[in-house]
């Protein structure tokens, strides 16, 4: 139960000197292997799982394995008058599992999770990916006993995450274990395969797609433009700083030198923002952080006990707004964060709710960062970020870091450049292609059982908010 990825290569190598995963040494592992458990998917989880199933494959020692498991094992409860799916400590009993049985890749009511879509794609029986010289594109057939015959296999050119055209057809004949490769096409910088049914098969009509990939190419970044237009320093009042550019205001307070407002249509325009632009440090636990284990604390906690949960600002310099080289308007600040507040949730994910306990203020040793910002504003609203991150108190681990922007829109359309169109993560991003895609902001998260970080896109490089009309590139 539960390899390692190194120890499932060494395994599909046939190591002699490998000793049994669970019995350990002196118990030989025995051929063929079956891994019976591995990938728990605990709520947001089976990271790995691509990484897994490459040491699977790289051999035939090796028959698969088991992720555990299907679905979510909750039952249907009350809970003060709505109707939720309760799991282990839901009712006060002890012992209990805690979270420990929300590993599904589905929930109990049978919805799919993000890691069913990863699951889907790693499991699929074709395959598809760039030669070794980056000159040809190669499929392969997973199947044992089945060959391409009875799949149609198309592709599409895609060019900055959109398609060029229809899917064309692709002539392929794979015998079973079999490959083969294609030259590249002529225009695009991503090519996504796919192998649909010729024939209807069972519940599967024809023309289901039963596996997809995508190929990405090099990709020549879009360079920076300046628009046309100037900003201008409109307003200097004792509390705040403001800068407009084309119909956009934005202002930023003397006290702590953040960004408190954003204005579409002027001065007197409509409010953007429904908080100020902040440092974020801090992010809910998924759940395989909220194991506790005695004189061990969770991830999660540890971060709630340093205080990064909600960070103070203070200003430390904030300089007069200066022309730059390059026709914008130049404003630099420099800010300190450090929590105010030690917090603490030792029931997270063991109750239907999560009590926040209030350990009074930070240690002086406290973890913050000093942060440098180099605004850059141009013609037409369009302001260029570049801020620098260094740590000083007692070093810890921090999971995210980066800049909040809570907007004064309660749901809103997104359209996005990046990997989708399912939550992603570095270690689970195999089955989620790089793209544009749009769709609401309240379903923009994984719908798990007990509420986590969610929602994440790796490697995007455009986010764009319909309303308010703010778009964000990298």
């Amino acid at each position: 139960q539960y390899p390692s990825v190194g120890w499932l290569w060494r395994c599909a190598a046939g190591d002699p000197t490998l000793p049994d995963v669970v019995y350990g040494e002196g118990h030989p592992v025995r051929y063929p292997y079956h891994v019976n458990e591995y990938a728990h998917n605990y709520n947001n989880a089976s990271g790995n799982l691509a990484d897994f199933q490459e040491a699977i494959e790289s051999s035939n020692r090796i028959m698969g394995g088991a992720i555990w498991d299907w679905a979510d094992q909750t039952l249907l409860t009350d809970a003060g008058g709505r109707r939720v799916y309760g799991w282990g400590g839901t009712w006060g009993e002890k012992p209990e599992e805690g979270q420990g049985i929300l590993d599904g890749i589905v929930t109990g009511d049978r919805r799919p999770e993000p890691s069913y879509f990863e699951a889907q794609h790693v499991y699929q029986n074709f395959s598809a990916r760039l030669s070794d010289n980056g000159l040809r594109i190669v499929l392969v057939n997973k199947n044992y006993f089945r060959s391409s015959e009875d799949f149609d296999c198309r592709l599409t050119r895609l060019r900055d995450g959109s398609p060029c055209g229809a899917p064309e057809a692709v002539k392929v004949d794979l015998p079973p274990q079999g490959r083969t490769e294609i030259p590249l096409p002529s225009a695009g910088d991503a090519v996504r395969i796919e192998f649909a049914l010729k024939r209807g098969e069972g519940v599967w009509p024809a023309g289901w797609v039963v596996a997809r990939d995508q190929v990405n190419l090099s990709r020549k970044t879009p360079s920076f433009s300046p628009p046309a237009g100037t900003a201008r320093l409109i307003e200097e009042a004792s509390d705040r700083l403001s800068v407009q550019s084309g119909d956009r205001v934005y202002s930023f307070s003397r006290r702590t030198g953040e960004l408190v407002s954003l204005r579409k249509g002027g001065a007197s325009g409509i409010e953007c923002l429904k908080a100020p632009m902040t440092l974020d440090a801090f992010r809910m636990p998924v759940g395989g952080e909220t194991f506790y284990r005695e004189g061990r604390m969770y991830f999660g906690r540890e971060r709630l006990r340093d205080g990064l949960a909600e960070l103070r600002p203070e200003l430390l310099k904030l300089e007069t707004p200066q022309p730059g080289e390059d026709g914008s308007l130049i404003l630099k600040t420099v800010g300190r964060y450090r929590g105010a507040r030690r917090l603490d949730a030792p029931r997270y994910g063991h109750a239907l709710h999560t009590e926040i306990l209030d350990l009074g203020p930070v240690d002086a040793d406290a973890p913050g960062y000093v942060v440098t910002n180099e605004w850059r504003f141009y013609g037409e609203g369009v302001v260029r970020l570049k801020s620098s991150f260094s740590q000083f108190g007692r070093p810890t681990r921090v999971s995210r870091l980066g800049w909040r922007l809570v907007f004064d829109v309660a749901r809103t359309e997104v359209e996005y450049f990046a990997r989708g169109p399912v939550d992603n993560y570095p270690d689970r991003m195999s089955g989620s292609f790089r793209g544009r895609y749009r769709g609401w902001s309240d379903a923009f998260g994984g719908d798990y059982t007990v509420s986590q970080d969610t929602g994440c896109r790796e490697q995007a490089e455009e986010v764009s908010l319909v309303d308010p009309g703010v778009t964000v590139a990298t």
